[in-house]
């Protein structure tokens, strides 16, 4: 059995690590990380970059959400958490955890820290209506992508909605919520149904969200 430890934030990316983890349902270790222990020498021995998530397999540290999700996706084949390798679906896997990872996660870090782009204070305000801008087009984008299915791809959860489950729930403190998007709004409720996302939830003491 491998033996694994996840060290996390709540509410963070960590939690579509989560998700994978109880969907792989193996029994691993949960290590709660404060904001202030990020920067501490003890867990720059972890991950020297001082961010969540962190995934400890048998002693070899794993870092970024979406390489995570790819390798449990890749040596844990039996939990289904993405297409097989030489599935016509596969490729739409590594876009669609690419994309989360790269392209929408990154758009929420001026919302959320506006003074990392702009140290006046009086700019702050206007950095985060940008960064909001830049959310509601990638919510435009995925929201026309999900209009007739259930799921980003296939026709069953990946590791894909789990890493979505985190950014959606996000949006919701935007002055336009994630809500406003239909069949977003709708995915967010399966995910929220499936399981292994709410073990997650729980196990990060985070509530269901009211849709």
């Amino acid at each position: 059995m491998v033996d694994r430890t996840l060290y996390w934030m709540p509410g963070t990316c960590a939690l579509g690590v989560q998700v994978a983890l109880e969907q792989i349902g193996a029994p691993y270790r949960s290590e709660q990380v404060a904001r202030d222990a990020l920067r501490t020498p003890d867990y720059l021995a972890i991950n020297p970059m001082g961010v969540v998530p962190a995934l400890a397999e048998d002693g070899v540290i794993h870092v970024e959400a979406g390489a995570i999700l790819l390798h449990l996706t890749d040596t844990v084949p039996d939990a289904r958490l993405g297409p097989a390798v030489g599935h016509p679906d596969r490729a739409a896997f590594y876009r669609w955890i690419a994309w989360l990872s790269g392209t929408l996660h990154p758009h929420f870090w001026p919302f959320f820290f506006p003074a990392r782009y702009a140290e006046p204070e009086a700019m702050h305000a206007e950095v985060k209506a940008a960064a909001e801008r830049r959310v509601w087009g990638d919510w435009d984008l995925l929201d026309a992508h999900l209009a007739g299915r259930d799921w980003l791809v296939g026709d069953a959860p990946t590791a894909a909605d789990g890493l979505l489950l985190p950014m959606a729930r996000w949006g919701l403190g935007m002055s336009r919520p994630t809500t406003q998007w239909p069949n977003i709004t709708a995915h967010f409720r399966r995910v929220l149904d499936w399981e292994p996302a709410g073990k997650a939830l729980a196990a990060q003491g985070l509530s269901r969200p009211r849709l």
